[in-house]
């Protein structure tokens, strides 16, 4: 596949699409986006008690819940009640307030054996990576390998590489979640995703408020991803990037939320800070119409979202 932007994952990424819940995901735009400081006491809690019941279940199953604070069912309202791991719209806040405790109960379990070089979470072997080794590092050295190839097809290899390893993990990532904690709402899978993220140490998400998750090909996604491990470690070198550079960050995210939707979706990176943007954007949505939404979405925000 070729790109027709340096910074542009193709919009040919083409996977099978897998069935899975798409009628339960609400239709139309999402309200003011719910910021963790704007939430306040009396808001209501949706979360469904035999939902949250089987949720804790299924933890206790993995060996999560030695020396870890566990909520009670439908009885405890707000023990997170402001959101700390994530940044939603108000429509999504009740879905991602009780994702965020199960996500919290879940990392709790970390155990690190260096006498065996063993780390587990919820009974998983876990690796710890080096940001820096799985971007710049990494980026640089793909790039070596194809002296043949002019700056701009380079780019667009290692990008898509990136893309792809990192959409094959999310996706994995969120199948294995879901299995064990017995998740099946499409909003409620997608929303541990932006969590089990942030805890993983990839970046903080704040979802914004133009995102639409239709089950159809209008879905959209708009979304930031302040402290992205990938901007971070190429501001860190001290040079300013021509292009786009957080391909892993749209892989993993679309990865897992083609998972919980049952659906294919790709997504690209529109505004990246190691360039001198603002912000590290991301536009998901249906392959077949990443391209226009990326457009329109430029054409109608990028005069208010432009670099520094």
């Amino acid at each position: 596949a070729t790109t027709t932007q340096h910074d542009a994952i193709p919009a040919t990424i083409v996977r099978g699409r897998r069935p899975g819940s798409e009628a339960l995901v609400a239709r139309g735009a999402m309200p003011q986006r719910r910021r963790p400081e704007d939430a306040g006491e009396d808001d209501g809690d949706e979360e469904h008690p035999s939902r949250h019941a089987r949720m804790l279940e299924a933890i206790a199953a993995c060996g999560l819940t030695d020396g870890v604070r566990t909520a009670g069912v439908g009885t405890e309202r707000g023990i997170m009640k402001d959101l700390k791991s994530v940044s939603v719209p108000e429509a999504f806040d009740a879905a991602f307030r009780s994702a965020e405790r199960y996500v919290e109960e879940w990392f709790q379990s970390f155990q690190q054996d260096p006498a065996r070089g063993v780390i587990t979470i919820g009974g998983e072997r876990y690796i710890l990576v080096r940001a820096a080794s799985m971007s710049v590092h990494f980026a640089e050295h793909i790039r070596s390998m194809y002296p043949g190839l002019e700056e701009t097809e380079s780019i667009g290899v290692v990008n898509q590489l990136l893309f792809d390893i990192a959409h094959s993990i999310g996706e994995n990532d969120a199948r294995n979640f879901h299995e064990k904690t017995g998740l099946a709402d499409p909003i409620e899978k997608m929303s541990t995703g932006p969590i089990h993220f942030a805890w993983s140490g990839w970046a903080f998400v704040e979802i914004l408020p133009e995102s639409s998750p239709s089950p159809d090909s209008d879905f959209i996604l708009v979304y930031d991803h302040p402290q992205s491990f990938e901007s971070d470690s190429w501001l860190a070198t001290g040079a300013k990037t021509k292009h786009c550079v957080c391909h892993m960050n749209a892989g993993y995210s679309s990865g897992w939320c083609s998972q919980s939707f049952g659906r294919q979706l790709v997504a690209r990176e529109i505004l990246c800070r190691a360039r001198g943007d603002a912000h590290c954007r991301f536009v998901m949505a249906d392959p077949s119409r990443i391209e226009d939404h990326c457009e329109r979405y430029l054409a109608q925000f990028a005069p208010s979202v432009g670099g520094a």
